[in-house]
């Protein structure tokens, strides 16, 4: 898993690590245009973009912006890891700009595992 913490339990347990990967990860396959998320929806999952590029965007209404700021997302690059570690709702919306892999991570499962 490409996240330093994941990275560092690996070296500590792996046994544990391995739990986390069957309990814990998945994967989603996203088509152009296809949204992961969207803004108001509560945050359960965390995502690594394996493949592919999503645009996350952010929207005064829902998120502490002053006007609709639009990011580029590519592979390696992970999206609402803070779900894993806190109570989480989505401030914004990510799409599929092309096909994506993205690896997901259950925060539930995860905190059960560990």
């Amino acid at each position: 898993m490409p996240h330093a913490l994941f990275r560092l339990w690996i070296g500590l347990d792996a046994e544990m690590m391995q739990r986390v990967c069957m309990d814990a990860v998945g994967f989603v396959q996203l088509q152009r245009k296809d949204d992961l998320f969207a803004a108001g929806g509560s945050a359960e999952l965390a995502f690594s973009l394996t493949a592919g590029e999503l645009s996350y965007t952010q929207d005064p209404e829902t998120s502490p912006v002053q006007k609709c700021e639009v990011t580029e997302v590519n592979a390696g690059k992970w999206l609402c890891e803070a779900a894993l570690w806190t109570r989480w709702t989505h401030v914004g919306r990510a799409e599929a700009m092309t096909s994506c892999r993205l690896l997901q991570i259950d925060a539930a499962n995860l905190a059960e595992t560990l």
